[in-house]
C-alpha cells in the first residue's frame, strides 16, 4: 500500500518524524506484515503507476524496517515477486517481499538508536514496513565503544563509512576469500595498512607467491626476493630438511636413518669445534650438550654439511659398513648437489655459514624498523618443492619470536593461495607446514601471534583453519562448494547476506565476524594506482623497485639496519 493510505498513523507518534520530510517521494513505498515465523517476515506492499525508476523502492539485498511497538526490526529483503501472473502497466501491482529479521534498533531516552541483535519484542500482523532510516542504518554497524578503521563504504548508502575494528580482525585471525579478478590483493593491502597504522607494534610477514604486493608497500616494507632471502638450513627441523632433500618424494629409510644420526652428530662437532671432524668419534655415539640437554635432529642448531659429508665419506670406509654404500653415495650426492644448486641459495648462502639467528631474524621480521614494519617475502623466485617446508620455517619462527617477546611485538603471518600450504585434503600439502600454520591458529592468539589468511578457493582449504578465523572478509564466490563453506563458517544467524555472494561486484564484500558488530556488505575504498598490487613482471612495478617516484633516480641498496638485541634461538 503507498505511503498515503498511512499518512494519519504515521504522523501520530514522534517516532516518525523523520519520515514526513516534506521534500520527499509522496510515491515512497510503504508496506505490510501478512506473515511472521521466528526468523522471516512476508511484507505485502502495492506499487502504483505513479513510482518511478528513479524513486528508492525496495530492492532485493536491501534493509529495511518494520515498525514495531518498542523498536524497530531491521529485515534484509532475500526475494520480491508479483502476486498477480502478470505485471500491471495500468494498475496497481501487489507485491510480496519474503525478509530475513536481523536484529532491532531502540531508541533511548535521548531519542539515539541503538541495535541489538535477536528480537525481543516481534511485531504483530499488520505492522508497517519502510525503507530504513539513515540514523537506524548507522546504528546497526556502529562499533559501540570500540575503535573503528574506514576501509570503504556501505553498499546501501555510500555515505556511510564502513568501519572495522583492527584489534578484534587480528586477535582471532581473518580471512580474505574471493575468485580471481574481484579484488583479494586490494583488499588485503587496505586491511593491512589500516592495521600496521593502527597498531605500531605489529610486524607483518606477507608470504608472496605471486610477487605482487611489493608496489602496494613500497613506502612501509621491505621485500626480500629470493636473492636476498636467508633461511639457513640448519633452522628447517628434520621432516622439513627430509621435504627439501627429497623434493616432496619418499625418502629411503636407510637414507635416512643415516641422515638424522648424521645430522645430531654434525651439531656436536660444530658445537664443539674440534681441529678434526674424525675426532668427534662414532656417528652413533649419543651426544650431549653443554647444558646436559641431548642434541637433536630437529633443535635450530647450526651445523656443516661439509660434516655430514665427511661422516658419510667415514661410514663408507669402513670394513663393517651398517648402511649399504649405495645408500650413502646417493645421499651424498643429493646432499652435494642441493648446496651447490644456486635455486637453495637461500639457505646456503652466509647466514648459515655465519650459524648466526639474529641477521635472520632482523631480515624477515625488522624489530627495530618502525618505519616499515611489514616483509614481503617474495615466494617466486624459491623451488616450488620447497616453498611448504620454508614457509614451515618462517611459521615456526614467528610463533617462537612472539613468545619469546613476551608482547613486545605482534607479528601478523599473511598467507596467499592458503590452500597451498594447508589443503582440505589432509593426505595432500606439507603436514609440518600444515602444524605450523594450525598452531598459530589455535594458540597465536594468546601470544600475540596472527594468521591472515587469503585464498580464492576455500573449499580447498583445511576448514580447521577457517574456522579459526573469526573475521571474514567474503568477496565474489562463483563455486557453490566455496559458498557452502563460508555459509558453514559465518558465526552468527544472519545468514542470508551470503545468499548475494555470486553478484557481488568488484572491490565489493560482505564482511563478518569479530572485525564488524554485524554482517555487512560494503565497498572497500578505491585506491591510489601506486598503491595496488602488480605483477612483479609489470614494467610500472619494476619501476617502483628501482626509482624514487619523486627523484626519478636510482635507488641505492639499503643500509643494513644497526643490530638489535638477538633473541634467543627457539626451543627444540
Amino acid at each position: 500500500m503507498t505511503s498515503e493510505l498511512f499518512a494519519p498513523v504515521m504522523a501520530s507518534g514522534p517516532g516518525w518524524i523523520e519520515r514526513r520530510d516534506p521534500e520527499q517521494s509522496p510515491n515512497r513505498q510503504s508496506g505490510t506484515v501478512i506473515s511472521i515465523t521466528g526468523s522471516r517476515a512476508v511484507v505485502s506492499s502495492r506499487l502504483t503507476p505513479r513510482m518511478v525508476v528513479d524513486e528508492l523502492f525496495w530492492a532485493v539485498g536491501n534493509l529495511i524496517s518494520i515498525y514495531g511497538h518498542k523498536s524497530r526490526i531491521i529485515c534484509l529483503v532475500q526475494d520480491m515477486r508479483v502476486v498477480n501472473d502478470a505485471w500491471q502497466t495500468d494498475g496497481d501491482n501487489i507485491i510480496h517481499a519474503n525478509v530475513e529479521l536481523l536484529g532491532e534498533i531502540v531508541d533511548d531516552e535521548r531519542g539515539k538508536p541503538s541495535f541489538r541483535r535477536g528480537i525481543s519484542h516481534y511485531p504483530p500482523l499488520g505492522s508497517l514496513a519502510h525503507r530504513i532510516r539513515r540514523d537506524d542504518l548507522i546504528a546497526i554497524f556502529d562499533l559501540g565503544g570500540r575503535k573503528g578503521s574506514v576501509v570503504g563504504e556501505l553498499t546501501q548508502d555510500r555515505d556511510i563509512d564502513g568501519a572495522i575494528d583492527i584489534d578484534g580482525m587480528l586477535r582471532k585471525h581473518f580471512a580474505v576469500v574471493g575468485t580471481t579478478g574481484v579484488g583479494k590483493s586490494c583488499a588485503v593491502s587496505i586491511l593491512l595498512r589500516a592495521a600496521v597504522s593502527e597498531r605500531k607494534s605489529l610486524r607483518v610477514i606477507i608470504v608472496d607467491p605471486h610477487n605482487e604486493y611489493t608496489h602496494a608497500f613500497r613506502d612501509v616494507a621491505h621485500t626480500v626476493d629470493s636473492r636476498a632471502l636467508e633461511l639457513p638450513f640448519w633452522l628447517f627441523r628434520f621432516e622439513e630438511i627430509l621435504e627439501v632433500v627429497y623434493r616432496g618424494t619418499r625418502a629411503p629409510d636407510e637414507e635416512v636413518d643415516f641422515l638424522r644420526d648424521a645430522i645430531v652428530q654434525a651439531k656436536e662437532m660444530y658445537d664443539s669445534r674440534g681441529p678434526s671432524p674424525m675426532q668427534q668419534g662414532s656417528i652413533l655415539k649419543k651426544t650431549l650438550r653443554a647444558d646436559g640437554s641431548a642434541y637433536t635432529a630437529d633443535a635450530p642448531q647450526p651445523y656443516r654439511i661439509n660434516d655430514i659429508l665427511a661422516l658419510i665419506d667415514e661410514a663408507t670406509g669402513r670394513l663393517e659398513v651398517k648402511f649399504s654404500r649405495a645408500s650413502l653415495r646417493a645421499l651424498r650426492a643429493r646432499l652435494e648437489s642441493l648446496s651447490n644448486d644456486p635455486s637453495y641459495r637461500f639457505m646456503f648462502g652466509k647466514a648459515a655459514i655465519d650459524g648466526l639467528y639474529e641477521p635472520v631474524i632482523r631480515t624477515l621480521f625488522r624489530l627495530s624498523e618502525a618505519n616499515r614494519p611489514i616483509t614481503i617475502l617474495q615466494m617466486a623466485g624459491i623451488p616450488s618443492d620447497v616453498v611448504n617446508a620454508s614457509v614451515s620455517v618462517i611459521a615456526r619462527i614467528a610463533f617462537e619470536l612472539a613468545t619469546q617477546s613476551r608482547g613486545l611485538y605482534e607479528i601478523l603471518l599473511m598467507c596467499e593461495e592458503a590452500h597451498r600450504y594447508v589443503p582440505s585434503d589432509p593426505t595432500l600439502g606439507f603436514a609440518p607446514t600444515r602444524r605450523a600454520l594450525a598452531r598459530i591458529a589455535k594458540e597465536g592468539r594468546k601470544y600475540g601471534c596472527f594468521l591472515g589468511i587469503v585464498t580464492q578457493r576455500p573449499s580447498e582449504l583445511d576448514p580447521t583453519i577457517l574456522s579459526q578465523c573469526s573475521s571474514v572478509f567474503a568477496m565474489r564466490l562463483s563455486n557453490a562448494a566455496d559458498q557452502e563453506i563460508i555459509r558453514a563458517a559465518i558465526p552468527d544467524a544472519a545468514t542470508g547476506v551470503l545468499d548475494f555472494l555470486s553478484a557481488l561486484s568488484n572491490r565489493e564484500v560482505i564482511a563478518f565476524g569479530e572485525a564488524v558488530s554485524t554482517p555487512m556488505r560494503m565497498l572497500f575504498h578505491l585506491t591510489d594506482q601506486s598503491k595496488l598490487p602488480k605483477m612483479a613482471d609489470d614494467p610500472d612495478a619494476l619501476r617502483g623497485l628501482l626509482v624514487d617516484p619523486q627523484l626519478e633516480t636510482a635507488v641505492p641498496p639499503p643500509v643494513a639496519p644497526p643490530p638489535v638485541a638477538a633473541a634467543p634461538p627457539p626451543p627444540p
